[in-house]
C-alpha cells in the first residue's frame, strides 16, 4: 500500500529529495536495488531534478507534493491511497497525475483509493464510489448514482446559502439601488434551485430604486466557486432604459440551453447608471446554484472543463478521391 494522504506526509523536511526517495522506499519495504532502478524515473516525473539534493524544508508545498506523488506512484504498490492532494501544483502537473493514475488503474490493473470533493475527478477515474458523511457510509454504488446523491446534498446546502446570501459581505452600493430578491425560475415561473445541463432558466431580479436612475444597465455574470469568471451578459445590447423613477421593479434575463457542465456555480450582479456608466451596485457569489445532468448523455471525456460545445463531426472522407476528382475536372 502506497499512501499519499496529505502534503508532506512521510517526507522528512531535514533530508534532501533524493534521500527522501530512499527513505520512503525503505518504509514501503522496497529493496534499495529496486529504488536505484526507479530513481531516475521518480526524479524525472517530479520535475525536481535541479532541486533533488536540496533539503525538503526549502521546498514549497507544491514541490513537496510533486515529490511525494512521484514516489508513491512509482513503487509498484497494489493499492494507492490519494487524498485531495491533486489540487496542489500547476495544471500541467495535475494532468500528469491524472494520466499516471489512469495508467495505474486501466493499464496496470492497480487499485486506487481516491478521496476527493472533485466530482469530475471521481466520475472520470472511479468504477465504484462510496459517499461518506460524519463517519458513516451513505451510499456505495456506481459513480453516477453516488455522484447524483452528492449533488442532491449540495443542492440542500445551496438552498441554505440562498437564505443567508443577503447578509454576505463585499456588496458595493451607492445607496441608489437596493436588491430585494434574485431568483431562478423554470419555464412556468416556479422558483428552482438547480438547472439541467442544456436546459433553460430565467434569472429574475427584484429591486428597489431609491433615486432616479438614468441610462441604467444590468449585468449578470456566472463564476465558479473559486471565482473563475465564466461569462457576463449586459442589458445594454437589448434594453434602452433612459430613466428609472424611484419604486420597485422586476427585470428578467432568459438563459437558453445552458452549456455549463454539472457542478456548483454562482451568480454575480452589477448595475450601472449615467452616461459614464458609474457602478451603483455590485456583488459576487450572490446566488449559488447547481447544474445537474440533463437528458443529453455526457461521456467521461465530455465532463472535462466547465462547459460543453455545440459541435458536430462529419464522417471521414478519402483525400484520394478528392484529388482524383480535381484531376479529372482539370483534364489532367
Amino acid at each position: 500500500i502506497a499512501p499519499l494522504i496529505e502534503v508532506g506526509a512521510g517526507v522528512n523536511p531535514e533530508l534532501t529529495g533524493r534521500e527522501n526517495i530512499f527513505l520512503n522506499g525503505a518504509i514501503l519495504g522496497i529493496p534499495k536495488k529496486v529504488i536505484n532502478q526507479k530513481l531516475d524515473e521518480i526524479i524525472e516525473f517530479s520535475e525536481l531534478k535541479q532541486f533533488i539534493d536540496t533539503p525538503v524544508k526549502r521546498y514549497s508545498s507544491g514541490m513537496t507534493v510533486r515529490l511525494g506523488f512521484s514516489i508513491a506512484t512509482s513503487m509498484d504498490a497494489d493499492i494507492l491511497i490519494v487524498d485531495e492532494v491533486l489540487a496542489v501544483g500547476d495544471l500541467a502537473f495535475q494532468r500528469k497525475c491524472f494520466d499516471r493514475m489512469e495508467e495505474l488503474i486501466n493499464g496496470q490493473g492497480k487499485t486506487v483509493l481516491l478521496v476527493s470533493h472533485n466530482i469530475r475527478q471521481i466520475q472520470r477515474l472511479c468504477s465504484r464510489v462510496v459517499l461518506l458523511g460524519k463517519g458513516k457510509i451513505i451510499a456505495d454504488a456506481d459513480p453516477k448514482f453516488v455522484c447524483d446523491k452528492f449533488y442532491g446534498q449540495s443542492d440542500e446546502k445551496i438552498l441554505l446559502q440562498k437564505k443567508t446570501c443577503r447578509s454576505l459581505k463585499g456588496i458595493q452600493t451607492s445607496g441608489d439601488f437596493e436588491l430585494i430578491d434574485l431568483d431562478l425560475l423554470d419555464d412556468i415561473g416556479k422558483s428552482v434551485k438547480s438547472v439541467c445541463h442544456k436546459g433553460d432558466v430565467t434569472i429574475s431580479l427584484h429591486f428597489r430604486v431609491l433615486r432616479p436612475l438614468t441610462n441604467a444597465t444590468f449585468g449578470v455574470g456566472i463564476h465558479t466557486t473559486d471565482f473563475l469568471y465564466l461569462t457576463t451578459h449586459n442589458s445594454e445590447q437589448q434594453l434602452n432604459i433612459e430613466t428609472l423613477d424611484p419604486g420597485e421593479y422586476v427585470v428578467n434575463l432568459k438563459l437558453r440551453k445552458i452549456p455549463l457542465l454539472p457542478g456548483v456555480y454562482s451568480l454575480r450582479l452589477g448595475v450601472t447608471s449615467g452616461l459614464a456608466a458609474g457602478t451603483i451596485f455590485y456583488a459576487e457569489n450572490i446566488l449559488p446554484f447547481l447544474v445537474k445532468e440533463g437528458d443529453e448523455y455526457l461521456s467521461a471525456a465530455n465532463r472535462d472543463g466547465v462547459f460543453s460545445l455545440e459541435a458536430y463531426w462529419n464522417q471521414p472522407q478519402s483525400c484520394v478521391k478528392k484529388i482524383q476528382s480535381k484531376s479529372q475536372l482539370s483534364g489532367k
